[in-house]
């Protein structure tokens, strides 16, 4: 079984290419995501007609109030250490780069993990 973790822009709405990637993946993945707005909303509704497996990390209200702009960052620490993937998929617009996005992958990077980047056309 493979353990996928997709992130990406919270602007992202081409639903298509996330659904041709989502497709490719083996039927007994494991689906990450931070279960935000954007890609995140997208691949859960996805990954439930697929017939994946998913599982959220989720930033609470009270997870922004108690660690302000930094829930985020812990966030991608957790989804990186307790999700364990081998794969980090993240579709990215050049238009609104995520900080968060960005510190995610190069979190991965660190970790020695796969990742695919694809871009907003």
């Amino acid at each position: 079984m493979l353990r996928f973790l997709i992130c990406g822009s919270r602007t992202w709405t081409d639903v298509g290419i996330i659904n041709d990637v989502l497709s490719k993946l083996p039927k007994d993945s494991v689906v990450i995501h931070g279960d935000s707005i954007g890609v995140d909303t997208i691949v859960e509704v996805l990954v439930k007609e697929i017939g994946l497996k998913s599982e959220k990390f989720s930033v609470t209200k009270d997870d922004w109030v108690t660690q302000g702009g930094g829930a985020g960052y812990r966030n991608n620490h957790l989804m990186l250490n307790k999700g364990e993937p081998q794969v980090v998929i993240a579709f990215l617009d050049p238009q609104n780069e995520s900080q968060i996005v960005k510190n995610l992958i190069e979190l991965a990077e660190s970790y020695g993990k796969r990742i695919v980047i694809i871009n907003k056309k």
